[in-house]
């Protein structure tokens, strides 16, 4: 792997950290590792909670009312299915407003030279796309996931921003797996 792409990578493994720790509010300081997602770390305030749980209800009706069968796993993070693929709604613990909408293991790789040319793929698909990132992920960074995150500040809101992030996903697993297959 040539420095080049050891910086590139060294850069995007920074940055999801950076991104994940960037949930709690302005004006409280970060009292967890988990970042905006509902697993681990501190319990949040019961205010903090009680918009979570409202915000969840929400999604999980708009969810419903478009025919798709939402869950909550382990986490308390919202599970639906689209296209074969699990999807995510994964609330921020100290920031509900905070919001990702998560498509993992979209890609596995298998072999160094593979990671080389999924990194690049991973490159050319955030440039081509707004919004929405895809990035190497899992322990052994064997996986390619995609996400989109944002603030919705109006969880009424979310039904006007849900397909549109949908496709926003997709388009970046489309740039990306065109990558891996030229």
């Amino acid at each position: 792997m040539n420095n080049t792409m050891i910086r590139y990578l060294s850069i995007l493994v920074i940055c999801a950290g950076l991104l994940l720790s960037c949930v709690s509010s302005p004006s409280s300081p970060p009292t967890s590792s988990s970042g905006g997602s509902s697993s681990g770390g501190t319990t949040a305030t019961p205010q903090t909670q009680a918009e979570r749980d409202r915000r969840q209800n929400i999604y999980m009706q708009y969810l419903r009312s478009e025919g798709y069968v939402p869950s909550l796993d382990k986490d308390n993070d919202i599970l639906f299915k689209l296209d074969g693929y699990n999807f995510y709604i994964i609330i921020g613990k100290n920031d509900p407003s905070f919001l990702i909408l998560l498509k993992p293991n979209i890609w596995s790789i298998d072999s160094e030279s593979e990671r080389v040319q999924a990194a690049n793929a991973v490159a050319y698909a955030n440039r081509a796309t707004k919004v929405a990132k895809a990035y190497i992920s899992g322990s052994t960074n064997q996986w390619v996931s995609l996400s989109a995150e944002l603030y919705v500040d109006d969880p009424n809101q979310f039904g006007l921003l849900f397909k549109r992030l949908i496709r926003m996903i997709n388009k970046a697993g489309s740039e990306f797996e065109g990558q891996m297959r030229n």
